[in-house]
C-alpha cells in the first residue's frame, strides 16, 4: 500500500479520478500516489513471453515487444471487477493474481473457468511473486503471503512508504517509493531498507522488462500523462540510471502490470552468486563456485574448454587465469576469473614507543601486500578498523592487530609497546671559551622546539623559564630541567677554555697604477671550522676581505672569527714609478692656400716605452708626424706602456701670409646638378677674410640670394625653385688681412 495520501480515501479508483477528471487539482496529490510497475518477459514457453497491464476496468497484454506500446485486450477468467477497481497484479508462471478491492484472486491465463478467489487479504498497491510462488504486497510495511496454506505475514515496518509496485531483480527486491526512487528492500529487516536508485522526480508505476534472446533483458518504467495515457521511459537498472521515453501507452491510464518472470528470471544465462576463495599463502590453490540459471534450463559449465559439470564447483586451482564458459538449451556466456594469491603472511611492522611525560604519543605502523585490496586494518583492542596500518597516539601496552584482505585472508599479530624515558630534551649545545672572555654557552633543544611549561636550573640556581644560558666562563656546570612534574631531566657539562687557532692568511695587494688610487688588497683568513671577518684601518668588520680603490700606502688589516678573536696585519699598495721622460718637437706652418697642411713631430725618449701620443682622441706613436694641422696651439699628451699620462708638450702653428692670399677669387660659372662638383657659386680663398657678404641678382635686377660669412654661397635656387640657366650679376664686399675694405661686382653664368 502507498503512504498515507493528502485524503485517506486515496485509491488507485480515486487516482483513477482525480487524475483523469480533475487534473489541474491533484497534481500535488498524484505524486504521492504513484505505484511501482514491473513487466518482463522471457524467451520460451508462449507465456514466458507475455507481458499484462491493468487499468481500473480489466486487463490488458503488450503485444509489441520492448519499446512498443501496442496492445490488446485480455479475458478476466474471473467475475467481473468491483466497483471499487483492480489495483495491483502479479504474474506467475500461467497465472495471474490480482487485487479486486480487498480480495484476492486468480485465474490461468486463457483458462475458461480457472478463478480461484483466497480471501480478504487488504488494499495494497504493490504486489510481486517470487521464483516460488510466493506473494509479496507494500504499504509502509513489508507483508509476504503464501497462496498454498493462506498464510499472510507482517515483515516489518519500512523507512519510506509505498508509491506503486514491487519487483525481484538480480536477487534483490524492489520498490517504487516515496520520496520518488527505487528502493532495494531488506525482506530480512525492512527497517535496514535503503535508496537503490534515484529516478530524477519521475514516479513510476513499474518497470517493464523485455528479454533479449540468451542475453540481458531491457527494461523500462510507466509514468501516468496527465491528459490520459502513460508514458514508458527505458531504463538501466544494473547501473541505475533512466535513459530516456520511448513510447506512450495512449488511451490505458496503467495501475499495475506484470509478467512471468517479474520474479527475478532472466531469458537468458543470469549468473546468481560467485564466489571465488583466492589462495591465502602459504596455501597456492583457489575454488570456484559459479552458479546460474535459465529457466527450466539446465547449465553446463566449462572450466578452460576441458573439464564440464553442472555443479559450477571447481577446486583446488593453482594461481593464474580461467575462462568459464556457461551454456543452457543453445544460450552461452563467458566470463573470466582469475586466482591470485591473498595476503602474504609477512607483515611489515614499524613501531615507535611513547616517549613523552604523557606516555600517549607510541605509533604502530602496519604493512601489508596483497592480489586482492583493499586491506583492512583492526586492531582488536577496541575494534578500530581502517584502510591503513598506521595506529598513532598510542600508549605503552600489549596490542593485537588483524589484516585481512578482500580475499578474506587475515593475519594476527601482536606488538608491545614499552614507556621510554622522557625525551623532551633531546640535545644540549654548548661552546666553550674562546679569547679568554666569558662566551661559553649552554642551551637545551627540546622535542619539536615546545618550550611552554619548561624550566631550567643552572649548578644550583632557581628554576627559571628558559633553556639558554650565555656569557659563562670556563668551568664544570649542572643543568637541570623539568615541565610539569612528571619530565625530568639532569646533566653536567664542562666549558672548555678553547685556544683558537691563528688563521692561515692569504693576501694579494695589486700597486697603484698610473698614479690614480686605484690599488687594492684581497685578503682570506682559513681555519678549519672558522668563519671570518675583515677590517681595513680600524672600520666595520664585513665578511668580504676584498678592498679597492686605494691610495699609495701603508694599510692595516684586521681579521676576527665568530668568537671576536682578532688579528692584524700589515699591507703596503706601492706607488706607481715615475720614470724620466724626454720630448722633442719639429713643426711646419700651414701656408695660406692649403692652410691645413701644417704638421708636428714629436720623438719621445725614456725607459718606459714604447710611447702613445694623443691629440684630438687621435693616437701616434713616437715620431710620427702629426699632419692635417692649420694655425693654432696643440697640447700633444704623451703616455707610457701602461697607458698612463707620464708628460705633455705644446706646440703653436701659424699660417705665414702672402701677398697672393689677399685677393678673393670669384668663378664665372657653376653648374647645379648634384655631382659633387661646381654645384655651388661661392667665392674661394677666402680664409682670411672677414665681414665677408654675397649677394646675386637676376637679369631684372632683383636679389634672389643674400648670404653672410666664410661661407656664404649660392645652390641656384630662389625661394626652393630652381633657376633658369643664363647670366646674373653679383656684389661681393669682404675686409681682407690686412684690414682693407673691398667691394667687387662681376657677371657669372648658371649652366644647366
Amino acid at each position: 500500500m502507498r503512504p498515507p495520501c493528502p485524503q485517506p480515501s486515496c485509491t488507485k479508483k480515486t487516482y483513477f479520478y482525480r487524475f483523469i477528471l480533475q487534473p489541474m487539482r491533484f497534481r500535488q496529490h498524484i505524486i504521492s500516489c504513484i505505484g511501482l510497475l514491473l513487466l518482463q518477459s522471457l524467451i520460451g514457453t508462449a507465456s514466458a513471453q507475455r507481458v499484462f497491464v491493468n487499468v481500473p476496468n480489466g486487463f490488458y497484454e503488450l503485444t509489441g515487444g520492448a519499446g512498443n506500446c501496442t496492445w490488446v485486450p485480455l479475458n478476466n477468467e474471473c467475475v467481473p471487477t468491483t466497483s471499487t477497481g483492480t489495483y495491483s497484479m502479479a504474474v506467475y508462471k500461467d497465472t495471474i493474481y490480482y487485487l479486486n478491492g480487498t480480495q484476492l484472486y486468480s485465474f490461468k491465463i486463457g483458462a475458461s473457468g480457472s478463478c480461484q478467489s483466497y480471501g480478504t487479504i487488504g488494499t495494497f498497491t504493490s504486489m510481486t511473486v517470487d521464483p516460488n510462488g510466493i506473494l509479496y504486497f507494500a504499504s509502509s510495511f513489508l507483508w509476504r503471503y503464501d497462496p498454498y496454506n493462506n498464510q499472510l505475514t507482517n515483515l516489518g515496518n519500512m523507512p519510506f512508504g509505498s508509491a506503486g509496485d514491487l519487483i525481484f531483480f538480480n536477487g534483490k527486491l524492489l520498490l517504487a517509493g516515496t520520496p520518488p526512487g527505487i528502493y532495494e528492500i531488506n525482506i530480512a529487516n525492512p527497517a535496514a531498507s535503503t535508496l537503490y536508485m534515484d529516478t530524477n522526480g519521475l514516479g513510476f508505476f513499474g518497470l517493464v522488462s523485455y528479454p533479449v534472446p540468451c542475453g540481458n533483458s531491457r527494461y523500462f518504467g510507466l509514468v501516468p500523462i496527465t491528459s490520459g495515457g502513460t508514458r514508458m521511459y527505458e531504463l538501466d537498472l544494473l547501473n541505475k540510471t533512466v535513459l530516456g521515453n520511448t513510447c506512450n501507452l495512449a488511451g490505458l491510464n496503467v495501475y499495475d502490470a506484470g509478467s512471468t518472470t517479474e520474479g527475478g528470471i532472466s531469458a537468458g544465462i543470469t549468473i546468481t552468486s560467485l564466489q571465488v576463495t583466492q589462495p591465502c599463502p602459504p596455501t597456492l590453490t583457489g575454488n570456484i563456485n559459479i552458479q546460474a540459471i535459465r529457466d527450466g534450463f539446465t547449465v553446463n559449465y566449462t572450466l578452460n574448454g576441458s573439464t564440464t559439470n553442472t555443479t559450477g564447483i571447481f577446486n583446488n586451482l593453482p594461481i593464474g587465469q580461467y575462462n568459464l564458459h556457461l551454456e543452457a538449451n543453445g544460450c552461452a556466456l563467458d566470463t573470466a576469473i582469475n586466482i591470485t594469491p591473498g595476503l602474504n603472511p609477512v607483515i611489515g611492522v614499524q613501531q615507535t614507543n611513547p616517549n613523552n611525560c604523557d606516555g600517549n604519543n607510541g605509533s604502530v605502523t602496519l604493512t601489508a601486500s596483497t592480489g586482492h585490496l583493499p586491506i583492512t586494518y583492526t586492531m582488536l583492542n577496541n575494534g578500530q578498523q581502517q584502510a591503513n596500518g598506521a595506529f598513532n597516539n598510542l600508549v605503552p601496552g600489549i596490542y593485537q592487530f588483524n589484516i585481512k584482505d578482500a580475499a578474506g585472508c587475515n593475519k594476527d599479530t601482536t606488538i608491545t609497546l614499552v614507556q621510554q624515558p622522557p625525551l623532551f630534551v633531546q640535545t644540549v649545545q654548548l661552546d666553550g671559551v674562546h679569547c679568554g672572555s666569558n662566551t661559553g654557552f649552554i642551551k637545551l633543544n627540546l622535542a619539536g622546539g615546545d618550550t611552554s611549561g619548561v624550566t631550567t636550573s643552572l649548578s644550583g640556581a632557581a628554576f627559571l623559564p628558559q633553556v639558554s644560558y650565555y656569557n659563562l666562563g670556563p668551568g664544570i656546570y649542572n643543568i637541570q630541567a623539568k615541565r610539569g612534574t612528571g619530565c625530568f631531566f639532569d646533566t653536567t657539562v664542562i666549558i672548555a677554555n678553547i685556544i683558537d687557532p691563528k688563521p692561515q692568511l692569504t693576501a694579494t695587494v695589486n700597486p697603484q697604477v698610473c698614479y690614480l688610487n686605484n690599488g687594492s688588497i684581497n685578503i682570506t683568513a682559513a681555519a678549519n671550522g672558522y668563519t671570518f671577518g675583515y677590517q681595513l684601518n680600524g672600520g666595520g668588520f664585513g665578511s668580504n676581505g676584498n678592498f679597492t680603490n686605494l691610495a699609495p700606502g701603508s694599510y692595516l688589516v684586521g681579521i676576527r672569527n665568530q668568537y671576536g678573536c682578532t688579528w692584524d696585519t700589515t699591507l703596503v699598495i706601492k706607488p706607481y714609478p715615475k720614470v724620466p721622460v724626454s720630448a722633442t718637437a719639429a713643426t711646419i706652418n700651414p701656408d695660406c692656400e692649403k692652410v691645413f697642411n701644417g704638421s708636428i713631430t714629436v720623438t719621445v725618449t725614456g725607459t718606459a716605452g714604447p710611447y702613445t701620443l694623443w691629440l684630438n682622441n687621435r693616437s701616434f706613436t713616437s715620431g710620427q708626424a702629426i699632419t692635417g694641422l692649420t694655425e693654432g696651439s696643440y697640447t700633444i699628451t704623451i703616455n707610457d706602456k701602461d697607458g698612463c699620462v707620464v708628460d705633455s708638450i705644446t706646440e703653436q702653428l701659424t699660417i705665414k701670409l702672402e701677398p697672393r692670399c689677399l685677393t678673393v677669387y670669384v668663378p664665372s660659372a657653376f653648374t647645379p646638378n648634384g655631382d659633387g662638383r661646381n654645384d655651388v657659386f661661392r667665392p674661394a680663398n677666402a680664409f682670411f677674410t672677414q665681414n665677408m657678404r654675397l649677394q646675386v641678382f637676376n637679369r631684372y635686377g632683383q636679389m634672389i640670394y643674400n648670404g653672410t660669412g666664410p661661407n656664404a654661397k649660392w645652390d641656384g635656387t630662389y625661394k626652393g625653385a630652381n633657376q633658369t640657366a643664363g647670366a646674373y650679376v653679383y656684389w661681393l664686399t669682404y675686409t681682407d688681412y690686412l684690414g682693407a675694405a673691398k667691394r667687387v661686382k662681376g657677371n657669372f653664368i648658371l649652366i644647366r
